[in-house]
């Protein structure tokens, strides 16, 4: 089973991949007593569900194929790109669900 979520209780330095620093930076803090609100971590499995039950990975791989990295105007394009893709696309069912 992917989990798109973990309660920042039940995290730490062990889950830095798949959360990132700051939020495993938070359940280090509540496992050493420091009092931090409640709170979710929102993982990587999320964001690779994104793009891969929507297209989107498909779609930024195009982009990037089309992209002169030499060419701050053309790198820049195509982040706006990829920006309004990611935006014109809705969460999987899943991971919604979770969230």
């Amino acid at each position: 089973m992917t989990e798109f979520t973990l309660p920042f209780d039940k995290i730490g330095t062990k889950d830095h991949a798949r959360i990132g620093g700051k939020c495993a930076s938070l359940g280090e803090m509540i496992q050493a007593g420091v009092a931090v609100p409640t709170g979710f971590a929102v993982t990587t499995d999320a964001y690779v569900a994104m793009l891969d039950n929507t297209g989107l990975r498909r779609e930024i791989e195009a982009q990037l194929a089309s992209t002169n990295l030499n060419d701050v105007l053309s790198l820049e394009r195509s982040a706006q790109s990829i920006q309004i893709r990611f935006r014109s696309h809705k969460l999987p069912a899943a991971v919604e669900a979770e969230l």
